[in-house]
């Protein structure tokens, strides 16, 4: 249970949040002391469900770190969808990598360690995002968003932690 979960999130989790085996591996490669900056199974949940009720195609995420709240994404993505991830820390970029190899979603995922401002300033002119997943440096947040309204489709999404 992560530190700060009551009792009652934990009951809702279990009774309303599926956990695949591949999502209970990402969770749990987070270093335990860190562990508690990944999203919980229920707002994994939420967020697969806001994929497949858009339909995304291409998701940006702002702060992948060991790439679970991706895993849960991906499971809602379209056949032809992308998530393209952002993490600056070269720890949690390295342990993203592994799970995204060791689970097969290199087709879904792409992971990308870069500064997120520089990262959405290169995507100006190209594809815009059906989502953007915003959970990175939270003193960074206006800029991410800021610099996301350009790469953002009208009509998107743009979801903060």
């Amino acid at each position: 249970m992560r530190h700060f979960e009551s009792e009652k999130i934990k009951y809702i989790n279990e009774l309303y949040c599926y956990e695949s085996e591949i999502l209970k591996s990402i969770r749990e490669s987070a270093p335990k002391d860190k562990a508690y900056m990944q999203v919980s199974p229920f707002k994994g949940s939420i967020l697969k469900f806001f994929v497949q009720f858009i339909q995304a195609k291409l998701i940006i995420e702002i702060g992948t770190f060991v790439g679970y709240s991706a895993a849960y994404m991906a499971e809602g993505l379209a056949k032809e969808g992308k998530i393209l991830s952002i993490e600056k820390n070269e720890q949690y970029f390295n342990i993203a990598q592994e799970n995204i190899i060791k689970h097969n979603l290199k087709e879904k995922i792409e992971v990308f360690n870069i500064d997120a401002i520089t990262f959405l300033n290169s995507r100006v002119s190209l594809e815009q995002a059906d989502i953007i997943f915003i959970d990175g440096k939270k003193s960074e947040y206006y800029g991410y968003l800021n610099e996301s309204t350009d790469v953002l489709r009208t009509g998107g999404v743009s979801d903060c932690r």
